[in-house]
């Protein structure tokens, strides 16, 4: 069959969704090679352990080393600074005070994560206690002048 009438035939979802399959397809084999050439390989390991050729040692992984308590600096959880740095970039953006609520979608939005269940108890919480933050009216807040 030629390939204009082919074409003929076709609407542009068909061909999109043909041009989306080659592209899963060649993507798909580009996978299966990588696989074959890694089972290639541990089957030679496993020749190689059977024989005698090999240290089983080299193939295992190294035991893992026991950390002492607080040798790692805490885990940053989120991009540009710390819960309070997000807060007071929020309140210095905003033209009118915000509520916590407001506050806490705002930090979230500038790429603040926290895996608490309530994060906005957790930003309730953080303004209460910074110096920098006051009530402008009830229930919204505002950086102190």
């Amino acid at each position: 069959m030629n390939i204009q009438v082919l074409l003929e035939k076709m609407d542009l979802h068909q061909i999109e969704q043909l041009k989306l399959a080659k592209q899963a397809i060649t993507l798909l084999e580009g996978r299966r090679k990588s696989l074959l050439a890694q089972m290639a390989e541990i089957d030679d390991q496993i020749a190689a352990i059977k024989s005698g050729k090999l240290d089983p040692k080299q193939v295992l992984p190294s035991a893992p080393q026991p950390k002492e308590p607080g040798s790692q600096p805490r885990a940053r959880r989120s991009v540009g600074g710390g819960l309070n740095e997000h807060i007071v970039e929020v309140l210095t953006a905003a033209k009118e005070p915000l509520s916590v609520m407001e506050i806490a979608d705002a930090v979230k939005q500038r790429g603040y994560e926290s895996k608490s269940k309530d994060f906005v108890k957790v930003v309730r919480v953080a303004v209460y206690g910074m110096d920098n933050v006051e009530s402008a009216e009830r229930g919204r807040y505002r950086l102190r002048a």
